[in-house]
């Protein structure tokens, strides 16, 4: 039902089924958290110093420990692209379905059904104006949902929240940085489809002429003349 209606409100079709599976947060801490390793102690050194250099981490922590802490506590679902699957994350006991985390992440399998993922960028401002783009997508469908839930559309109940809090290692400097795309996408999103007269014609085309920064995306109305 779910993949139906994200059908509706995307204007697009997937193209296969994409299975789901639902784990407790416990369980993706200790298993699946996505911040933990890197490629090799030379990436690792550098990384550090690019965080330690935004004055977002101190000289005696790892970067790759504080990702690990941010999506291990704050992560509701995720795509992965390499199995084609969606797994949710539940804060209770028993495990239950966010079904407007599900259409999130069904929209992320839409988009790799249909186009290409990776614009290549470069640099990490690149890289959160893609992800501005892929988040944003997501979300605004995650907002558009949730709004039919709310007028027409009869809907599970959000789950309760069973989680222990922040953490005291919560690094929120990071955890701004990656959120960005979540919170500014929409709006080029939203941007994109008025300008195509209320179709998604402007954010498909979007895909092959990826946000080059995270201007763009902040301000929609520099997208995509005003180049970095």
């Amino acid at each position: 039902r779910t993949m139906a209606r994200v059908e509706v409100i995307r204007d697009l079709e997937f193209e296969e089924r994409v299975p789901v599976e639902v784990v407790s947060r416990q369980e993706y801490q200790s298993d699946r958290s996505p911040g933990g390793t890197s490629t090799s102690a030379t990436y690792e050194a550098w990384n550090n110093q690019v965080w330690e250099a935004l004055l977002l981490v101190s000289e005696d922590q790892n970067v790759s420990d504080a990702f690990g802490t941010v999506y291990g506590s704050s992560v509701q679902g995720f795509y992965s692209p390499s199995k084609d699957e969606i797994v949710l994350v539940s804060d209770s006991e028993t495990p239950t379905v966010d079904t407007r985390t599900l259409a999130h992440e069904l929209v992320h399998a839409l988009q790799d059904q249909h186009y290409t993922l990776s614009g290549g960028a470069s640099t990490q401002d690149g890289q959160l104006a893609e992800d501005g783009l892929i988040e944003g997508d997501a979300n605004f469908v995650e907002d558009r949902y949730d709004e039919r839930c709310g007028s027409g559309w009869t809907c599970l109940d959000e789950p309760s929240s069973g989680g222990s809090g922040t953490p005291d290692d919560f690094n929120f400097g990071v955890f701004l940085t990656v959120f960005t795309p979540y919170a500014e996408g929409p709006d080029l999103v939203d941007e994109l489809v008025a300008r195509g007269g209320g179709d998604w014609d402007r954010v498909n085309a979007a895909y092959d002429a990826i946000p080059q920064s995270t201007e763009q995306v902040i301000h929609p109305e520099k997208y995509p003349d005003d180049e970095p």
